[in-house]
């Protein structure tokens, strides 16, 4: 029995390691990383809670559900885009099942404004799918590439040692985009050259410890995704070079020149989705004049914006601003945190759309405004000449 209860736990373990993303994936060198965890199975509640509180809002958003319930016609309007999408997540026909457990992301930004004009870009992804098979894809990608690519701009998918890479057949290529099976199941890299995609991937790999490795830390069930930017100071300490600007900018937010990493995360609890906005600062202090200037424009928003905005002091984001977003500062870092209820959404939406609405409407009313004293202009009847004569002397005379 015992051996039974590892045999099972090792099990476990196995599968939870192979489905939560790691740092460890992307290279060290990079300013910006995505890790998000996938639903293999639809949520049939979440889906229900929203189309509940959504439905008949707005016909844009009934289409939405009405095509995310329709993957058939998908599939039948759109095979070719369908047929990638497949080999790349294992979807279900029906749309309701797929095998994509998790997606890592990680942006290489370039180190100075001079290499920013030369395009010194780095972007690469990982798509974890056990089923994942190559020549699926490859076939897939071939008749998508066929069926839309422009005449003047075919592009087709050469093998390049052992990456896939997607060519114009005119040798005019910015940028290198390649692909190749890995363990995980697909690898995605875009760089300037093959040469540079290598020597980026040759490199050392993220720590888990490393500041922009957060994310992976955070996403832990299906549906979590986080973001995260490595370093707001040390980015604009790069690019922003102009010594008025930057002045400026100091003078504006001080804290800006002294937040460091900042992560945008999300998640559901229930039916409710949850972001939360994460900033890591020099000091406690720092992190005191963050926090007072998130709420400052939180409730200046709350308060007198958006109330002047809608003509109501009790406009529904009003609300939500001032019951649903919250923000807390701990030692050095910052927390913003917003809760989204369905029917808390569907009011705001219902407003907005009553907003637009009604200025569409004032815009009408002025547009008609103006033809009507066009038209009273026109009543007159057009002055002659002799008539504009007599005025003139008439005038001259006095």
């Amino acid at each position: 029995m015992k051996r039974l209860m590892s045999v099972c736990a090792a099990a476990v373990c196995a599968a939870l390691a192979f489905a939560v993303p790691k740092a460890e994936w992307l290279p060290a060198d990079v300013d910006f990383t995505l890790a998000a965890m996938c639903e293999q199975q639809e949520n049939t509640a979440l889906t229900a809670a929203w189309k509940e509180a959504l439905t008949g809002l707005h016909p844009m958003l009934d289409q939405v559900f009405a095509e995310q319930e329709d993957m058939k016609k998908l599939a039948a309007e759109e095979p070719e885009i369908f047929a990638v999408i497949q080999a790349l997540t294992g979807l279900s026909e029906d749309g309701k099942q797929m095998a994509l457990k998790s997606i890592a992301f990680g942006a290489n930004f370039p180190k100075t404004v001079a290499e920013a004009d030369q395009e010194k870009v780095h972007l690469m992804a990982i798509f974890e799918n056990p089923t994942f098979q190559i020549e699926a894809f490859d076939k897939a990608l071939q008749a998508l590439l066929k069926a839309k690519s422009d005449q003047d701009k075919k592009v087709s998918v050469v093998k390049v040692g052992e990456w896939r890479q997607l060519k114009e057949e005119s040798g005019e290529d910015e940028f290198a985009f390649c692909y190749k099976p890995c363990a995980q199941g697909l690898m995605m890299v875009l760089a300037k050259t093959v040469a540079e995609v290598e020597q980026w991937l040759a490199g050392p790999k993220l720590a888990a410890n490393a500041p922009v490795a957060a994310p992976f830390a955070v996403v832990k069930k299906p549906s979590d995704c986080a973001y995260a930017l490595k370093d707001v100071a040390e980015l604009l300490n790069r690019y922003m070079t102009d010594a008025k600007m930057r002045k400026q900018a100091e003078l504006q937010a001080p804290w800006l020149f002294k937040t460091h990493r900042v992560m945008l995360s999300g998640s559901l609890e229930g039916v409710n989705g949850v972001a939360k906005v994460a900033a890591t600062t020099d000091s406690a202090e720092v992190a005191g004049q963050l926090k007072s200037a998130l709420d400052m424009y939180r409730m200046m928003a709350a308060q007198m914006l958006l109330p002047a905005v809608f003509q109501k002091p009790d406009a529904a984001l009003s609300t939500w601003l001032t019951k649903s977003v919250t923000v807390e500062a701990t030692g050095s870092e910052v927390q913003l945190k917003a809760v989204f209820e369905p029917k808390a959404v569907a009011v705001i939406v219902k407003e907005c759309l009553e907003l637009q609405t009604k200025q569409g409407q004032d815009v009408e009313s002025l547009l008609d405004d103006e033809e009507d004293f066009d038209d009273d202009e026109d009543d007159g009847e057009e002055m002659t000449l002799e008539e504009a004569t007599k005025i003139l002397d008439g005038i001259e005379g006095k």
